[in-house]
């Protein structure tokens, strides 16, 4: 990893071409390697910094600022997790009890601008949180 004023990236080989997927949610398949975040809240490895091709280094912002690409328009402040099948950002659903089980987006970090809509880029503070509960307590 590389840590450098509070951002911490990893450098991995990815399992397909990504080279579209710059600012977008990225996961590790079964075999280790960088692949789209294609689940809708998921626990994501983190953002993409660059675009590599199928086979070459993925750089993945775990930690610190990146400018993500996102699904809807979403508030400064708002929480951020992983849209379904796109890798785009997108507002964190709240943590609900549904039988036995907590639903809800696991937060990969805080929107620091305005995204006005789909396709629209947004500075996000990444820093994983996992899952918010609608009350506090």
């Amino acid at each position: 990893p590389d840590q450098a004023q509070g951002t911490t990236d990893l450098y991995i080989v990815t399992a397909a071409d990504l080279s579209a997927a710059q600012g977008l949610f990225v996961a590790l398949n079964s075999s280790g390697l960088v692949v789209l975040a294609a689940t809708a809240g998921q626990a994501a490895l983190g953002g993409l910094v660059n675009a590599p091709v199928s086979g070459a280094v993925a750089i993945v912002r775990r930690r610190g600022l990146l400018r993500m690409v996102f699904s809807d328009a979403t508030v400064e402040g708002a929480p951020v997790a992983v849209t379904v099948t796109t890798g785009r950002a997108k507002t964190a659903v709240a943590g609900t009890v549904s039988g036995s089980n907590v639903v809800g987006s696991n937060i990969m970090g805080t929107c620091l601008e305005e995204s006005t809509g789909a396709a629209d880029t947004a500075l996000v503070d990444l820093h994983p949180m996992g899952v918010a509960p609608t009350t506090l307590a």
